[in-house]
């Protein structure tokens, strides 16, 4: 009998911060976005697409 392996990739979760909310508006988003998943992938990481958070700084 074989043993079946399955590839489990670790997950991360990003949260995403403005300091204004008319922020979201702008290129903000996409960048930050973009520097999560670059540094999600240079750790081996899988950036969780399903959960979106974003907040305000205080």
């Amino acid at each position: 009998m074989g043993v079946d392996t399955v590839a489990v990739m670790a997950m991360a979760y990003s949260y995403i911060r403005f300091l204004r909310p008319e922020q979201m508006r702008g290129d903000s988003l996409r960048r930050q976005r973009e520097a999560a998943g670059k540094w999600a992938a240079e750790k081996g990481l899988v950036i969780d697409q399903s959960l979106t958070n974003l907040g305000l700084s205080a």
